[in-house]
């Protein structure tokens, strides 16, 4: 159990810190203390321990405190910023809602759909002064509640991943070992919100492996992001120049912090940057909230931001028919699924069998394996463009566009013009509009690409994830 790990590391080690939000260090004892505290208040209520808890507090360490406390009950947890998204999500089996009492007007103004009753965490049991510091010996719920995590991905509906407290802890181990966590480690989680893998997944083995978390949601996180000195972080390539921009020239560089990129393409002028500003250890992965398997290359050179190595995971790359493609061939990318991955979606069977389908989970994602083992993503399966009868995946030509002219993102869509000809819509996130000609040279020599035309944004509308990624339907939308 994740919260008898916190418990156990505060015996042992009572003044290491656990927690760091918004520069205030909160040490292993004081955060068990919390817990603890609020853990007896909530067992005194007598709670449903069936269903879903819903958990909304003012800070994300009230939001630990309540939700590892729900989950050291027995309780499956989820985490909200609102009641719009709580309403939005519909999750069915929701008995509970847990909010601090700061934010508890909220829901008294609207109260949340289908009658889940409604706990007030009274505020003084998250200060110093209303915290039990006794420890309790031993955690009593039979086992331990599970987590719901959820994104919008890129098709505009929340997948929600359920993962089960039992499978929580081999999952646990596996991260441990993936992200090499031990008692040193600093997560820089920064303000990642609970429901993403970033903020929620990857934290709790953190703490199990004895290290610390530092969240930061007040100003600019990112001209707070090393004040800390962390050792590990992550982020989107959308996030990456605003690191770049919030970190001097003068500062030294952080040679002991790696930084994992995800959730789309890097480009190579910002990894050049960031290993020349920021940190020499650039690495560039792939993975799923679904399932604990990352694809994982260190930059060293332009060819390390496609082509990527399985790290404590098993990837296939599959044909239209289900079978193993061979090194060269393009196919879909899949995850064979170990048990304690999870093996569908809640409340929705259609996305479930859609992606998880034959024992393995299916990210949507095509790619192709090199002869060395190496895998490189291609882009989504349903971006892959039909022109003039050939099917094209559109991730390399709109990593290359964008590395042409200097974009944050390109998406490409077929479309037909006023004639009803078949025409590639070339869209740019830059705040300047390019040239013809540049985009003639990118796709120059590409079958069905003979026909486009170029709408610039400023901005790309994005998904709520941790990843941030660009929501490509509204996206599509906002150009038709």
């Amino acid at each position: 159990m994740i919260t008898q790990s916190i418990f156990e590391r505060a015996r042992k080690e009572p003044q290491r810190v656990a927690f760091i939000e918004n520069d205030v260090p909160l040490t292993y004892a004081a955060f068990a203390g919390r817990i603890g505290t609020v853990r007896r208040h909530l067992e005194s209520l007598r709670l449903p321990t069936d269903g879903f808890a819903g958990v909304l507090a003012a800070s994300f360490l009230e939001q630990w405190v309540v939700t590892l406390a729900l989950r050291s009950l027995g309780i499956n947890t989820f985490s909200i910023s609102d009641v719009k998204m709580l309403n939005e999500l519909k999750i069915r089996n929701v008995g509970l809602i847990a909010v601090s009492q700061a934010l508890a007007q909220d829901f008294s103004r609207t109260p949340p759909e289908g009658g889940a009753r409604v706990v007030s965490i009274p505020q003084g049991l998250f200060d110093p002064g209303g915290v039990d510091e006794a420890l309790p010996d031993a955690i009593g719920a039979p086992a331990e509640g599970g987590f719901l995590i959820w994104s919008s991905g890129t098709t505009g509906v929340h997948k929600k991943v359920f993962h089960t407290g039992s499978a929580y802890e081999t999952y646990t181990a596996w991260a441990i070992e993936a992200f090499a966590y031990d008692r040193n480690t600093i997560y820089q989680a920064l303000n990642f919100p609970l429901w993403t893998g970033l903020g929620g997944g990857l934290v709790p083995p953190v703490w199990a492996a004895g290290g610390c978390v530092v969240t930061h949601w007040k100003d600019n996180p990112f001209a707070a992001y090393f004040r800390h000195q962390p050792t590990l972080g992550m982020l989107a390539p959308v996030m990456l120049p605003l690191l770049l921009a919030a970190t001097p020239e003068t500062s030294p560089l952080q040679k002991n912090f790696v930084l994992q990129s995800g959730g789309g393409f890097l480009p190579l002028a910002v990894a050049k940057e960031l290993v020349r500003r920021v940190t020499p250890h650039v690495q560039v992965i792939y993975g799923s909230s679904e399932t604990a398997s990352i694809l994982r290359s260190q930059f060293k050179n332009p060819d390390d931001l496609h082509w990527l190595t399985e790290h404590v995971s098993r990837y296939e790359i599959a044909d239209e028919t289900g079978n193993v493609c061979p090194a060269g061939i393009e196919g879909e990318i899949r995850v064979p699924l170990q048990d304690f991955d999870c093996h569908g979606y809640l409340d929705d069977e259609e996305a479930s069998t859609k992606f998880f389908r034959d024992g393995c989970f299916y990210p949507g994602d095509m790619g192709v394996r090199r002869e060395d083992g190496r895998i490189r993503v291609l882009g989504r399966v349903d971006d892959v463009l039909n022109m003039g009868g050939w099917k094209i995946a559109v991730g390399p030509i709109e990593d290359a566009i964008a590395r042409s002219v200097g974009s944050r993102s390109v998406c490409l869509f077929r479309e037909q013009d006023a004639r009803g000809n078949e025409e590639v819509l070339v869209a740019i996130e830059l705040d300047r509009l390019p040239s013809e000609q540049e985009i003639k040279t990118v796709l120059a020599g590409r079958p069905g690409f003979d026909r486009f035309r170029i709408a610039v944004l400023k901005s790309f509308p994005r998904t709520q994830g941790g990843m941030t990624k660009v929501d490509r339907l509204a996206l599509k939308k906002m150009l038709d």
